[in-house]
């Protein structure tokens, strides 16, 4: 087969002769291709073949591979055929369009709607619509057209002719017609800049071995780029993402060109056999080189420029692509007539940017979501991981339950080998780990002690009250027919123990035994509810607290100052007054104590982890401390108040309701809400 009109050129066609020898056809003779085997490394740990894809692949030149912009479709050009192959990258469905020209490579335009077809036999090229696969226009160009490219915006086409002397023939899209014709001798390939100001052709022949570099703005030669021999011809080009680098596949290799200088860099890098076609990853990290001659494709490292890995493919590979997302590439077998489909590795990223709070023994759960492929090792490698989780070095799970409160930051890397090459990338987060939330308690009963701490009444929230030890029943709500519009919420003894009040939720208060009444909040609008209340040492007046900290006072009680309307971490849950009734602290659920007028502040649990939440408080005889207690039993003692035991190591149910002491302080009394009761000190049960 020669050119139409009989003139010398250069045009690669594979031929079987004896099974696999290769040809090149120069002026009608048939002379051996310049072919150099080398030797590269093996890995058994990088980019491999996923699949071949039988009908697809045959003859061409090394750009007869395109990928569609969206990664659906891939396009291969066979010359041997006639056809150009369709692939659909999710079936591998094959799809093959007549091309009776001789079609030898392919381009598809950056919208994805036409691909264009250089035919060598015919010196034309074909536009196919790829919504229908229909050919919509037949486009003459230079004699013997084998390399075809495109610019990035889509508006020019430009083919290399290696008949005729050799020229770049220049289409307009819009048109698909051949607006300028620059004369280039023996141009075999050629690729456009991503900037699309030049464009580079490869001169093949033992005479014209350079890179020609056309200014795309007036399809003029801006000069030529010598490389040492003819074994260092380009037969592949591509650029690098950035445009600072120009890489072709030679005999001898892969030549690097810089294109600020227009210059060769270094020496060609040994690849394989025979190298075809090359393309670069679309992160610039890694060249995929075909080696005709051994039936691989070389991996080569681009910041090393070191071949990191080779991947057998199918017999003869010519052209390849790589899909846009950096994926897969596509492998044109010219003398097996199939495509080899190469997962490629992708680098490890990071996609997680924060993580969750915890909080401090309670279950957590979070992942640091990774991609890459190999799927990278995640691991702390700096700073300060939370006590009790673990990260799962596989899927990046963190699990477990902290166990100390704080802000923790911390290093993760995910790492893996990509292409053979060690990868790795960083982010830094933070955990901050707070308290349990202390859980408000449920409605439930209450606590009233003797004076001489003998006996002791529970109040439940129905206003019923039972009394224990030798305490006297003076009377209830329920045994007095009382209506309660709200929950019964606290109970407090009159100084001499024969009588006491009750306090409803909405501020009611209810007088029985020798209580005198002195007023309430009943009937008028309260912010919080109404959750306890204290009695003057002379049992004329009261103290009512509610749940943000507000107090009421009543009869001779006093005001000293309140929590109402300040924020609180937690609701407050209990009061007692000072010896002198000149005073009184209020405690919160999570152990937080606040004190006022001639109470002293001696301590408190706030803001420190608790078990289980706080119930209650009860002074020392003198006013000089006091205790807390908690639902599970737990008793906390500050100031001249001394720790004499409690249930908070073998934590009972039903829950604590309060605690009580003895007179001389000597010891204390720790009740439930059943009214069980367990002493210590020298308190008696």
């Amino acid at each position: 087969m020669g050119p139409p009109d009989g003139r010398a050129f250069a045009y690669s066609r594979e031929v079987r002769v004896q099974g696999r020898t290769r040809f090149w056809y120069v002026t009608g003779i048939a002379v051996a291709a310049v072919c150099l085997a080398v030797a590269v490394p093996l890995s058994a740990a990088a980019d491999s073949v996923t699949g071949t894809i039988a009908g697809a692949g045959g003859s061409g030149v090394a750009n007869n591979v395109a990928a569609a912009p969206d990664g659906s479709r891939v396009f291969t050009a066979d010359g041997t055929a006639n056809t150009v192959a369709v692939i659909d990258t999710t079936t591998h469905a094959v799809t093959t369009i007549p091309a009776a020209g001789d079609p030898v490579s392919v381009v598809v335009t950056p919208d994805g709607s036409r691909l264009y077809v250089a035919e060598v036999t015919d010196s034309s090229v074909l536009v196919i619509d790829t919504a229908t696969n229909a050919a919509v226009s037949t486009i003459a160009v230079g004699n013997s057209p084998t390399g075809i490219a495109i610019s990035p915006d889509g508006s020019r086409v430009y083919t290399a002719n290696d008949g005729g002397g050799g020229s770049v023939s220049v289409i307009d899209t819009a048109t698909n017609a051949v607006v300028a014709t620059t004369t280039v001798p023996q141009p075999r390939n050629l690729t456009v800049s991503p900037d699309g100001s030049r464009l580079y052709v490869a001169q093949y022949s033992p005479t014209n071995h350079g890179v020609t570099v056309i200014d795309t703005a007036t399809d003029t030669v801006v000069t030529t780029i010598a490389t040492a021999a003819f074994a260092d011809a380009l037969v592949g080009l591509a650029s690098s993402p950035d445009g600072s680098r120009l890489y072709g596949a030679a005999a001898a290799g892969l030549v690097t060109i810089d294109t600020a200088t227009n210059t060769v860099v270094g020496s060609s890098l040994p690849v394989g056999t025979a190298p075809s076609g090359v393309a670069v990853t679309p992160d610039g990290t890694r060249a995929y080189v075909t080696n005709r001659g051994d039936d691989t494709v070389a991996v080569i490292d681009l910041a090393t420029s070191t071949v990191v890995a080779t991947v057998p493919v199918g017999d003869g590979p010519a052209g390849l692509a790589i899909t846009p997302d950096g994926r897969y590439a596509y492998v044109n077998n010219a003398v097996a007539g199939t495509v080899s489909v190469i997962a490629l590795d992708t680098f490890p990223a990071i996609a997680t940017t924060t993580l969750p709070v915890g909080t401090d023994e309670i279950s957590y759960a979070a992942d640091v979501a990774t991609a890459g492929s190999p799927a990278p090792q995640v691991t702390v490698t700096a700073g300060t991981f939370p006590p009790g989780l673990s990260l799962d070095p596989s899927t990046g799970a963190i699990t477990g339950t902290p166990t100390d409160t704080g802000t923790y930051t911390f290093t993760v890397t995910a790492a893996s080998t990509v292409s053979g090459i060690p990868a790795t990338v960083t982010r830094n987060f933070m955990i901050a780990v707070s308290a349990a939330p202390v859980a408000p308690p449920a409605a439930g009963a209450h606590l009233a002690d003797t004076p001489d701490a003998t006996g002791y009444w529970v109040v439940q929230p129905d206003g019923s009250v039972t009394a224990y030890g030798a305490a006297v029943d003076h009377g209830s709500a329920v045994t007095d027919h009382l209506t309660l519009s709200q929950s019964v919420d606290g109970i407090t003894a009159t100084p001499d123990g024969k009588g006491y009040w009750e306090v409803a939720s909405d501020g009611g208060v209810f007088s029985f035994g020798d209580a005198q009444f002195y007023g309430s909040e009943g009937g008028k609008p309260l912010n919080q509810p109404v959750v306890a209340m204290a009695a003057t040492p002379d049992g004329r007046g009261y103290w009512l607290v509610a749940r943000d900290g507000g107090v009421f006072s009543f009869g001779d009680a006093q005001f000293y100052g309140s929590e109402g309307g300040k924020p609180l971490d937690e609701m407050v849950v209990g009061m007692t007054a000072d010896p002198g009734g000149e005073g009184y602290w209020l405690v919160a659920s999570d152990g937080g104590v606040f004190a006022f007028g001639d109470a002293q502040f001696y301590g408190s649990e706030g803001g420190r982890p608790l078990n289980q939440v706080v119930e209650g408080i009860s002074r020392t005889t003198d006013g000089g401390g006091y205790w807390l207690v908690a639902s599970d039993g737990g008793v906390f003692a500050f100031g001249d108040a001394r720790f004499y035991g409690s249930l908070g190591a073998a934590p009972t149910s039903p829950p604590t309701i309060g605690l009580f002491a003895t007179p001389d302080s000597g010891g204390y009394t720790i009740v439930a809400s059943t009214g069980h009761a367990a002493s210590y000190g020298d308190a008696t049960g």
